[in-house]
């Protein structure tokens, strides 16, 4: 079962509609709390909501969880991203859940069993199951250089086998010379620093899918 740290939440964020309580990205879950038992009668009575005229707490989440799935909507593939969002709304005691489908123009679904629905002991379980869901592809952890080890490790190997041969001397000269033009030399371990500058550029084509290998060390 996944788990939720501290990380993978966002307090107060800013949806382009109006800033939501918390939200969980890498889960496409957004949580609405309500303070002083104001939905009371349930989330679709008037006044429940924001401070905004007669918006009810669901009509609240509905905005926020419609701004986000814009903004989603602009760098994801509908036919490839499995893009259901859960909305709640919770008084700290109660809960109302809802279940946007791929469909962007459908309201929330009930989900049943949790229409207002108290914690305990016997369902806390099955809130967390559908909180920690992790949806889509995993959030780039806060540390990423860890993923490059392996890289790094391989690019020193083929530099330590090849770094006698006249292109990769005139590369490594190179790349020396405009450091040195520029102040920021490194002044011992030139080697390993090399290495590393040679790993960020083969990031940026990969990134750029720009894989053209030249000859020598790299170019």
């Amino acid at each position: 079962m996944y788990s939720i740290d501290i990380e993978d939440v966002e307090p107060e964020w800013p949806t382009g509609d109006g800033p939501v309580d918390i939200f969980l990205p890498g889960r496409r879950v957004i949580i609405e709390v309500k303070k002083g038992g104001r939905p009371k009668n349930g989330p679709d009575v008037s006044g429940t909501g924001a401070q905004r005229s007669g918006e009810s707490a669901y009509e609240q989440l509905e905005r926020y969880i419609s701004a986000e799935r814009t903004k989603e909507q602009q760098y994801l593939d509908d036919a490839t991203e499995d893009i259901t969002w859960l909305g709640c709304i919770t008084d700290a005691r109660r809960w109302w859940i809802y279940e946007w489908e791929q469909e962007r123009h459908t309201s929330g679904r009930k989900l049943s069993g949790w229409q207002g629905t108290t914690l305990t002991k016997q369902n806390i379980g099955a809130l967390q199951h559908m909180l920690y869901r992790q949806v889509g592809k995993p959030w780039a952890p806060a540390d990423p250089s860890k993923l490059f080890d392996n890289s790094l490790t391989m690019l020193q190997e083929l530099y330590e086998r090849e770094k006698d041969v006249p292109a990769t001397i005139t590369q490594r000269g190179m790349w020396l010379q405009q450091l040195q033009a520029s102040g920021n030399a490194p002044a011992d371990d030139q080697d390993a620093v090399f290495v590393r500058h040679t790993l960020l550029i083969l990031i940026t084509r990969l990134i750029t899918q720009d894989k053209e290998i030249r000859g020598g060390f790299v170019q």
